[in-house]
This record gives structure tokens, sequence and C-alpha cells, in this order.
């Protein structure tokens, strides 16, 4: 195998530009827990597989218009990560 194809979901928003030029109103209060409740999932999942993110920011969090937060990594982070899989098994 000499070739690793990465696929990943489209999502529509990162949450900086959702924030600083789409949005009229802030979120409300239960918006805010639900997205925290599912960033810190995500971050706890990582952790619990032993990846750190290193760069956690508002245009690095992702929302899908049916309220999905997702955590984007870098292209290069993603091969480092497939590889080290890859390579076990």
């Amino acid at each position: 195998m000499n070739r690793i194809y990465i696929v990943m979901d489209y999502v529509e928003h990162d949450l900086k530009s959702l924030m600083t030029h789409t949005m009229k109103k802030p979120f409300s209060i239960g918006e805010v827990k639900t997205l925290m409740y599912q960033l810190l999932a995500g971050v706890n999942h990582l952790h619990d597989n032993w990846i750190i993110h290193r760069d956690l920011k508002t245009s690095n969090l992702l929302l899908s218009n049916k309220g999905i937060l997702k955590v984007k990594f870098s292209l290069l982070v993603l091969l480092i990560i497939t590889y080290c899989f890859v390579k076990d098994w």
C-alpha cells in the first residue's frame, strides 16, 4: 500500500466566522451548554486515544447546520495520526 486517502465530512461553518460575520445575536445559554458539552466530549475522546490537539481555537471548531460540533485538524496532523494507526496494523 503506497497511498492513503483521507475522506472528511463536509461541515458548513467554522465557529469563528459564524460568530463574527453570520450571527445576528449571540448563542443562547442552552446552545452554549450544548456546544461546550460536545467540545469537552470530543477533547475527552481525543485524550482517551492519546491524541492532543495543539491549536484549539474557534476557527478550528466546525459547526454543522444540524448543530453538530467537530474539531478540525490540519492535513499534516491527520496524515501523522493515520500513519501511526496504519503502521501498527
